[in-house]
């Protein structure tokens, strides 16, 4: 896939953020609170929080030599840690950016509190089931927003890469509850429960103290797949409503009101790649 026709994802977790407090400020009509089960109470702007927390993460450092004076004393081992170190720090802060968006994701899932899925459908279907179900239902056959086949494309080609990860890209396939919109956070969601509970190896730098960047880039995909799924949940909630979010600026950097579902479809790529003849992204 063309990286460059894509803004880089903690801009679009900034861009997402931005229209989820815009749902909660400015439109009256689409206010949604909703208590979970333990009397907490989540809305829109709580989303925007979780999403605007991943925009933030700059950088986190990992140094593996912290408690271990040793390396010093060992050059190749110094340069094996030294290796290990940039390459889980290039891992961490995506993983870091990752937790973040799924928590906004999850924030958002129970706002809009999806219907469940049917039993005789998926007996025993979750709370995501649920999500990817309504996409199907309620977004398709609409087509995905640019550059989500891409991504999942990416990924699929990104978890064949690293056979540690299981046998993931079985889920790459169409069932009765999952259409194209739902499949990639179909198996994201298997992905982010083998790192969240530790079933899956930490990668290493290779023979030649070769730290590969593989393992960052599928989690960065993940995140950039988490966050099209968002635009396409928010299309699907306000597929019946039309009104305009002021997200938007002009040639002259005014603030512009643009219809709602015209944003969410291209929020994501880089102003060269938008119509020269549409207003730019903020």
């Amino acid at each position: 896939m063309e990286q460059a026709r894509l803004v880089p994802v903690p801009e679009h977790c900034a861009l997402l953020s931005r229209i989820l407090s815009h749902l909660e400020l400015n439109t009256v009509q689409n206010h949604r609170k909703v208590t979970t089960s333990d009397g907490e109470t989540l809305d829109w702007s709580d989303a925007a929080e979780w999403m605007y927390t991943a925009a933030s993460v700059d950088h986190v450092n990992i140094d593996t030599t912290r408690f271990d004076d040793t390396v010093m004393m060992c050059r190749p081992a110094w340069e094996y840690e030294s290796a290990r170190s940039e390459l889980l720090t290039q891992l961490v802060t995506q993983l870091t950016i990752f937790n973040f968006v799924w928590g906004a994701f999850e924030t958002l899932v129970k706002v809009i509190d999806p219907p469940k899925v049917p039993k005789d459908i998926k007996p025993g279907a979750g709370a995501i089931d649920a999500v990817i179900f309504y996409l199907k239902n309620e977004y398709e056959p609409k087509l995905t927003v640019e550059c989500y086949q891409d991504v999942l494309n990416d990924l699929a080609g990104l978890l064949r890469a690293l056979p540690r990860c299981g046998n993931l890209t079985e889920h790459f396939r169409l069932q009765p509850h999952i259409g194209i919109s739902g499949m990639g956070i179909n198996v994201i969601r298997r992905f982010r429960n083998k790192m969240a509970h530790g079933t899956m190896t930490l990668p290493l730098p290779d023979a030649n103290n070769a730290p590969s960047a593989r393992d960052a880039e599928l989690v960065e995909s993940s995140s950039r797949l988490v966050l099209l799924t968002v635009q396409m949940l928010l299309r699907a909630c306000f597929k019946d409503e039309t009104f305009d979010v002021d997200c938007l600026h002009d040639g002259d950097g005014s603030n512009e009101d643009q219809d709602v579902h015209r944003v969410l479809m291209r929020l994501h790529l880089r102003v060269s790649d938008v119509d020269p003849d549409q207003p730019s992204l903020f």
